[in-house]
């Protein structure tokens, strides 16, 4: 029989070579730092606070959704009952069948709708574009009235170049965007058309005919048309003019110039009853117990600087902030300013601030003060405070982040030409 194997033989050598390599690993093997452990945590509550910032963002903005909805559901419920659309039933409506019958859509100087709001003091190219409206019953104009005005806003956004959800919930928040889309004005479609103007900025002629359009739709926006000027487009700038003469004594001429005479004196009427109990520059310092003649100065002055900067921002290359000097010393020059001629503030903030930013919510606080007339001295002056604050915001604020494209929003126009934009 075989002897029975014991252990094998240990070799005394190999045993301590094998004892030196397990200290020589011991001795270089990482220390486990307090850090190694907490950084797991630390990026728990990392997630954790994305999660519960995103969480936060998705409920407010399904919350002004649901807001939002509620109150044009009440605004067209109201239509039906002739109260919603007041600027569309009382001022617009009349005036388009006055235009359309040949007579002039003005109110006479002595008509009480001059004071209290309700007159139509538009140039008649606005009547006729209501015209259409004329067709339908009241309350259906109002209806299609309030839901496209709604439309619109999104759109102005859109267009600026704005994806981020959060500014949509806020724009739909403001006092002024309530105040536009119940009232049913031409405040909403301005901004619209400027919206355009800038996302086809490099087709010349389509853009300054849209800069065109505001301004035959309300002459204060005139300030627009040294946005093309500044940036070296001479033909936008040459076909804003023109589009905006062609309207204005086009519309005119179609009712045989029927009020132009005697519009300035209307305009000035109309200013001597809205402008001091208004949030404009002039009306917030005539409320402060400032002379006339002093308040128009400084609101001259004020629109001479913002044209200024527009000129130079242009000049510069920085098509962004051209505009929204443009956009402010259309704000500044006009002596009657209400809540929903803010919304002109939306281009500015889509197209230097497209993500959420302090500007957009800071307009919410308007829902303080009331849309027509001051209040308290106090409410008078947090209309150009905030105006003021959102519009430094934009236009001296950092540099605007690339736009929807990822292009930067400036354009190499040192050249005379803009830089194409495709969009």
């Amino acid at each position: 029989m075989c002897a029975r194997e014991g252990p094998p033989a240990t070799d005394p050598g190999a045993s301590s070579i094998r004892t030196g390599i397990e200290e020589t690993l011991a001795r270089h093997a990482p220390v486990a730092h307090a850090s190694d452990v907490i950084a797991p945590s630390e990026a728990h509550v990392g997630r954790t606070r994305r999660h519960f910032s995103v969480s936060l963002s998705t409920l407010f903005v399904v919350a002004s959704a649901i807001w939002t909805l509620s109150w044009v559901i009440n605004l067209l419920s109201s239509g039906m009952r002739n109260v919603g659309g007041y600027d569309l039933r009382t001022a617009f409506l009349p005036a388009a069948h006055a235009v359309l019958n040949g007579a002039s859509p003005f109110p006479s100087l002595v008509d009480p709708t001059l004071a209290h709001e309700a007159a139509y003091v538009y140039p008649p190219f606005v009547a006729f574009l209501v015209a259409p409206l004329t067709l339908m019953p009241v309350p259906v104009a109002v209806g299609l009235g309030v839901v496209g005005s709604l439309l619109l806003v999104l759109l102005v956004l859109w267009l600026g170049g704005v994806r981020d959800a959060r500014c949509y919930a806020f724009a739909l928040c403001w006092a002024p965007t309530f105040n536009a889309v119940q009232n049913v004005n031409v405040s909403v479609p301005i901004a619209f058309c400027l919206a355009l103007a800038w996302r086809y900025r490099s087709a010349e002629r389509l853009s300054g005919a849209l800069v065109g359009c505001a301004v035959a739709a309300k002459l204060f926006v005139w300030p627009l048309l040294l946005w093309p000027v500044a940036t070296r487009r001479w033909r936008g700038a040459a076909t804003g003019g023109a589009i905006a003469a062609v309207l204005v004594l086009g519309s005119w001429a179609l009712i045989g110039f029927k009020g132009l005479a005697g519009y300035p004196v209307l305009l000035r009427q109309l200013s001597r009853f809205e402008e001091a109990n208004s949030y404009s520059v002039s009306g917030v310092l005539r409320a402060f117990g400032v002379g006339a003649g002093f308040a128009h100065a400084a609101a001259i002055l004020l629109t001479a600087i913002l044209c200024a900067l527009c000129l130079r921002y242009g000049r510069r290359g920085d098509d962004a902030r051209a505009l929204t000097a443009g956009v402010l010393a259309a704000l500044a020059s006009t002596p009657i300013l209400w809540q929903h001629y803010l919304m002109l503030l939306l281009v500015a903030l889509a197209v230097r601030r497209p993500t959420l930013s302090f500007g957009w919510v800071l307009p919410v606080a308007l829902w303080l003060v009331p849309p027509v007339g001051h209040g308290s001295l106090i409410q008078a002056l947090l209309v150009p405070v905030v105006v003021a604050v959102t519009g430094a915001s934009c236009l001296f604020g950092r540099e605007s982040p690339p736009n929807a494209n990822g292009r930067p929003v400036r354009s190499a126009v040192r050249t005379g030409r803009s830089s194409p934009v495709r969009t």
